[in-house]
């Protein structure tokens, strides 16, 4: 009798969630079981595949509630005005990333490798996303967690709508307090794994980006045939009248030199 009144508890109160709550409760679930295999069996393809399980729920979780929230945030104008200018920084701040690396890797302007500054500064994107990572960490730190935890312990309804006058009269949600907390926690948590992810893999990341960069600049930004006189297996590009940029292949590394343009006779 009372494990049937348990089970109906559990059905009425997974049916009063709406899709958010019910995608955070089943990754927290997750979480709960994979800890107690970890307790009882320790590290095993058993404990690997339940918590590889709750990262992708956790993550579906995260980016339904970070759609809602874009659309709720481009439905009027300044939120519109918001994304314009997050995006106009993002993709600046992106090719500024890609043009240092360029200039890195082959000593002059990335200018001069307009193709290939467009490719490497969509794959700066991991660079952004952890800096984005920790700035939204900090942000919710800083000033949504304080206010979360000031609304979450309030439980005067009327100094409630005075200090969060954002209530609309659909927005009526079972546990409402305890799902903004849950969510605010999760997303921080979340950030502070992103960037810790980011900081071990960096580094290696940036190593092959500067390879591959190499590689790029060499095959498809340069060219075999020049009037300059050239060594066997080297490519070069004008980069002005007089001047070019000269590459070639030793093993696995590129080569890259900015010399005067001797002229064929």
């Amino acid at each position: 009798m009372k494990k049937d009144l348990l089970i109906e508890w559990v059905k009425c109160f997974y049916s009063r969630l709406n899709v958010s709550q019910k995608l955070h409760l089943n990754y927290i679930l997750l979480f709960i079981y994979t800890y107690v295999i970890f307790l009882v069996l320790s590290y095993g393809q058993i404990f690997r595949s339940t918590f590889l399980l709750a990262i992708v729920f956790w993550c579906i979780a995260l980016a339904y509630d970070a759609i809602l929230l874009y659309k709720r945030i481009y439905e009027n104008i300044i939120g519109k005005a918001l994304l314009t200018i997050i995006l106009v920084v993002g993709t600046n701040f992106s090719i500024s990333i890609a043009g240092i690396i360029l200039n890195d890797v082959s000593g002059v302007e990335p200018s001069n490798f307009p193709h290939a500054l467009i490719i490497i500064s969509i794959l700066t994107i991991p660079f952004i996303t952890a800096l984005i990572a920790l700035f939204l960490y900090y942000i919710l730190a800083l000033i949504v967690f304080p206010f979360t935890i000031l609304y979450f312990l309030l439980s005067d309804a009327k100094v409630n709508n005075f200090l969060f006058p954002f209530k609309s009269e659909k927005d009526d949600i079972y546990l409402k307090k305890s799902t903004i907390l849950i969510k605010v926690f999760s997303f921080g948590i979340f950030f502070v794994f992103i960037y810790g992810i980011s900081q071990n893999t960096m580094s290696w990341y940036e190593k092959k980006l500067s390879k591959f960069s190499e590689n790029l600049i060499y095959t498809f930004e340069m060219y075999s045939k020049s009037p300059c006189d050239l060594d066997s297996g080297t490519k070069s590009l004008f980069i002005n009248d007089d001047r070019i940029i000269s590459a070639k292949k030793v093993g696995d590394e590129v080569i890259f030199k900015v010399e005067e343009c001797n002229y064929k006779k």
